[in-house]
């Protein structure tokens, strides 16, 4: 097997001991399972502080997020998502961009939307509705409806029923699209069927 091959297979090994611990009996302490965890990932990836694995540095990042666990400490998850994020790992890219946007650490909004933005140009369907919301608020950049209108489209193109509902009212309402009522219609109904109250209530509303 060459080097590669048998790294990939190392990593899925890895991943199903991970998932395995993540989901033991609620009865497991919950410190103790953080602690397995990067014990796990550390024993294959990180030794001599160093990291090599984007999935590695993702899951050691995750842990040191969790305010549950003891190891909890979110300088050192910015630190391993960042790395894990350089080598293209698209979770860690929003994973990072969510955390540098909360207030445990100070935020950096430039940054998160950069993150999100190399995220969602990867097809990934959160960083894609978090840019729609991102654009039509306007708090962290400048606001821009059709900009929030294609990563809506974009996001609504993958099934997500939120970006449905706003995409479908940008459409009623002629936000950052050209007004088309069929369109908006059928996008609102996409989202009901997928349990979207608030494309309900829409509906309801408009006679539908």
């Amino acid at each position: 097997m060459h080097l590669i091959g048998y790294k990939k297979t190392v990593w899925k090994h890895i991943t199903i001991i991970i998932f395995l611990i993540l989901s033991s009996s609620a009865s497991a302490n919950e410190d103790s399972t953080c602690v397995e965890v990067l014990s796990t990932i550390q024993g294959y990836s990180l030794g001599h502080s160093a990291c090599y694995n984007a999935d590695a540095c993702f899951h050691a990042g995750v842990v040191y997020s969790d305010s549950k666990c003891t190891l909890y400490d979110p300088t050192k998850a910015v630190g391993f998502l960042q790395k894990a994020a350089d080598l293209n790992h698209v979770d860690a890219q929003v994973y990072l961009a969510a955390l540098l946007s909360s207030n445990e650490i100070p935020p950096d909004y430039e940054q998160a939307v950069a993150l999100y933005e190399k995220a969602a140009n990867q097809n990934h369907l959160r960083a894609q509705f978090m840019l729609g919301g991102i654009y039509l608020m306007g708090d962290w950049v400048e606001k821009d409806l059709i900009r929030s209108a294609y990563w809506y489209q974009e996001a609504a193109e993958q099934g997500h029923a939120s970006a449905q509902y706003y995409l479908g009212f940008f459409y009623i309402q002629g936000v950052g699209v050209a007004k088309d009522n069929d369109k908006g219609m059928a996008l609102l109904q996409k989202s009901a069927a997928q349990g979207h109250q608030g494309a309900a209530e829409l509906l309801n509303k408009l006679g539908m």
